[in-house]
């Protein structure tokens, strides 16, 4: 008879996954206003959302097994409104059992489960309602299989009296329960992660850092269900798929502004690495070159020298010339393959003028996959 939805990614009756690298639930905002309020009687006439109980607990749960159903009731009143998808926040071994969207304004009725991931302590936050939010927390203990012992055995009966008076002898008392096989305590997920910050650096707006790997892992085999970061970092590509005792997780920089940037690795919504980067002007770079005149007498010869600007870090820089007039003074030149953002050098070339006439040289340099040319354009008038 209920109604509502499961964020999880589990097969069965929950809905599936949500596509990427790996599916979980994400916390949404706007908890802010939540409202619960305890149904007391008629005289609860108000605008407001209740929700019964505040709490679930479903105690003790073998690893892997599915708890028996537990149901809350939400019930809008005044103009409240429960009709909407539940959410649940916090972990993912909670789900709500039948997950279609409630269609009552006033009435709503969950059934809600606890299927443990693994061994330790489990809290979440069911919220109801769509605008007006009531919430229930819930709880439980997920335990390895065979660790909850066996029920005691039935104490026997003081026999009847003898037909000749004697007493009769005492009943032979019922056999202790046997503890179920495995019986012992399943050992909570304990993750560790081999780098616990990761600096992406100085990233071009526009562009993808290279990859950092982190490894995940544990002294007992785990499932991962959820694994997030938030933007403008990336998960791209991951091992830990299925139960594993330790795993790769491969993540990328991808700034879409500039300035610094910092982001969370969460794994099963706890902290497990910080990620940090800068996003940078995309190279670019500006040539200008140094006063040329207008004309030259055969057999003259002058410098030129060409400025290069990078308004964004830029590599592989590189300045060639073409046409027999120009040719490179390396000893004067100052520019090497790297230039910084903000930073200057000079390409030195001397111009010879050998014949009458216009001759068409250029200045051609490169960085980064751009290309851009100075033209020299000198007249040379023949000697006299």
């Amino acid at each position: 008879m209920g109604c509502g939805a499961n964020n999880s990614d589990d097969s069965g009756n929950k809905p599936p996954p949500n596509g990427g690298a790996i599916a979980g639930t994400t916390a949404a905002g706007g908890m802010g206003g939540t409202t619960t309020v305890p149904m007391s009687g008629p005289d609860d006439a108000v605008s407001a959302l209740s929700v019964r109980p505040s709490a679930l607990d479903f105690g003790a749960v073998a690893v892997g097994e599915r708890s028996a159903l537990l149901q809350i009731t939400a019930v809008g009143i005044g103009v409240a409104d429960v009709r909407g998808i539940p959410t649940i926040i916090g972990s993912v071994s909670f789900g709500i059992f039948d997950w279609a969207s409630c269609t009552s304004s006033t009435m709503c009725v969950w059934q809600i489960y606890f299927e443990p991931l693994y061994a330790g302590a489990f809290s979440a936050t069911l919220i109801v309602g769509n605008g007006s939010n009531g919430t229930v927390l819930l709880t439980g203990t997920g335990v390895a299989s065979g660790s909850i012992s066996g029920a005691g055995g039935i104490e026997g009966i003081d026999g009847a009296t003898g037909s000749d008076g004697a007493s009769g002898t005492g009943g032979v008392g019922g056999a202790g329960g046997s503890t179920g096989e495995g019986g012992t305590t399943g050992a909570a997920l304990e993750l560790a992660i081999n780098q616990a910050e990761l600096d992406f650096g100085a990233v071009a707006v526009g562009a993808a850092s290279t990859i950092k790997t982190v490894t995940i892992s544990s002294i007992n085999p785990f499932v991962l269900r959820s694994m997030t970061v938030g933007p403008p970092f990336e998960i791209q590509n991951t091992t830990c798929v299925g139960s594993v005792a330790s795993c790769t997780v491969s993540i990328a920089f991808l700034p879409v502004s500039i300035g610094p940037a910092i982001g969370t690795l969460m794994i099963e919504g706890n902290a497990y690495a910080t990620l940090t980067g800068s996003g940078v002007a995309p190279a670019s770079f500006t040539l200008s070159s140094s006063a040329l005149p207008a004309t030259l007498s055969v057999g003259d010869s002058i410098p030129v020298s060409v400025t290069v600007t990078a308004s964004g870090t830029i590599t592989d820089l590189l300045c060639v010339s073409s046409g027999a007039d120009l040719t490179s003074n390396s000893a004067e030149t100052t520019c090497m393959e790297t230039l910084s953002a903000g930073s200057s050098c000079e390409y030195v070339y001397v111009f010879n003028a050998a014949k009458a006439g216009v001759p068409y040289d250029a200045i051609t340099c490169s960085a980064g996959g751009m290309v851009k040319a100075v033209v020299v354009e000198i007249s040379v008038l023949a000697t006299p």
